[in-house]
């Protein structure tokens, strides 16, 4: 018998059911184990160097898209600086109807710097915010709030939702029934 907490049956879609009167020539019990499939963890790396604010909870269920945690980056907030300076270099510019091509130049490179460190994340005065790349479960951190993170550390890993697979020593006179995708029902029967 497996035993699982309420919340890990919920956070993994699982339902326990009470024992029913059922045709039992299409029945049968089986005992097993849950594993993982190998492509069933998922960690989200941050694009930045910077402080770490986590924003879920252990073993809490997300969905795609869900922010994870943030990541306060002073590298940002100094491109984001360097990125304001020279807009208001090149306006002086354009107000005495000048153009500064080598200025220009500068403004698009460090424009195209952020915008790749920043990887499609959403970034907001220094700040990026991470989210789910997947629907799943929040198995572990491996980082604390705080801390540092350096570019490309993985402080969150979610295990996707349907990446978990039930293994059984099944009778060998049940193992005939069986085939692919066959519905089943997970508890105390």
């Amino acid at each position: 018998t497996i035993r699982l907490s309420m919340n890990i049956q919920r956070a993994m879609v699982l339902e326990t059911v009470k024992a029913q009167k059922r045709d039992v020539k299409s029945i049968f019990t089986c005992s097993g184990v849950y594993e993982l499939l190998p492509n069933a963890r998922e960690s989200v790396a941050t694009p930045v160097a910077g402080r770490l604010t986590i924003l879920v909870k252990p073993l809490s269920y997300v969905k795609k898209g869900d922010a994870l945690f943030t990541v306060t980056s002073p590298e940002l907030v100094e491109r984001s600086r360097q990125i304001a300076a020279l807009e208001r270099r090149l306006d002086a510019y354009r107000q005495i109807k000048t153009r500064n091509a080598e200025l220009e130049n500068e403004l698009e490179v460090k424009r195209a710097e952020r915008l790749a460190l920043i990887s499609h994340s959403e970034e907001k005065d220094g700040v990026i915010t991470l989210v789910s790349p997947v629907d799943g479960l929040v198995e572990s951190f491996l980082k604390q709030n705080g801390e540092w993170l350096e570019m490309g550390d993985s402080p969150v890993v979610i295990v996707r939702s349907h990446a978990l697979c039930f293994k059984a020593l099944v009778p060998s006179g049940e193992a005939a029934k069986l085939k692919d995708d066959l519905s089943a029902r997970v508890g105390s029967f």
